[in-house]
């Protein structure tokens, strides 16, 4: 068995975004699920619910980084737009770096982040500055499968 070390979340309020509005409830049911997990300067970043409305092609209903997708396809950059945060080469959030973001799909590096198709049940995890081994895949609670 491995065992895991937990990245703890950073400190100070650039880890924790605050949430756009309360956790939402939709009727439209979601057609698919990705895991979302954010890195900069090896801490770990909170991924808010509220992100997206019941109208949105995503949403976030709780700070786990599950992201329900309402359609596909869709890529990376559509969260960071619907959350109305930065994402590009040397930036993600309110973090910047001479570095360039780092992508990966199921721990495997991809390209441009932006670009990163949200496929059903993928793990995407992006870094910025130090790195932090990305997770391989996610176990979405049974209440999400």
């Amino acid at each position: 068995m491995i065992a895991l070390t937990p990245t703890p979340i950073g400190p100070g309020p650039a880890y924790s975004p605050p949430s756009p509005r309360p956790a939402l409830v939709c009727a439209q049911k979601p057609v698919a699920r990705v895991h979302v997990e954010l890195f900069a300067n090896g801490y770990a970043i909170v991924i808010p619910s509220g992100i997206g409305s019941c109208g949105d092609a995503l949403r976030t209903r709780t700070p786990t980084g599950v992201v329900e997708l309402t359609r596909t396809p869709l890529a990376l950059g559509d969260l960071f737009r619907i959350w109305r945060q930065p994402l590009g080469v040397h930036r993600l959030l309110s973090f910047s770096s001479t570095t360039p973001v780092r992508a990966y799909v199921n721990g495997r590096r991809a390209a441009d982040p932006l670009r990163v198709a949200l496929t059903p049940g993928a793990e995407i995890v992006l870094e910025l500055g130090a790195y932090v081994p990305p997770h391989t895949s996610f176990l979405f609670p049974r209440s999400l499968r």
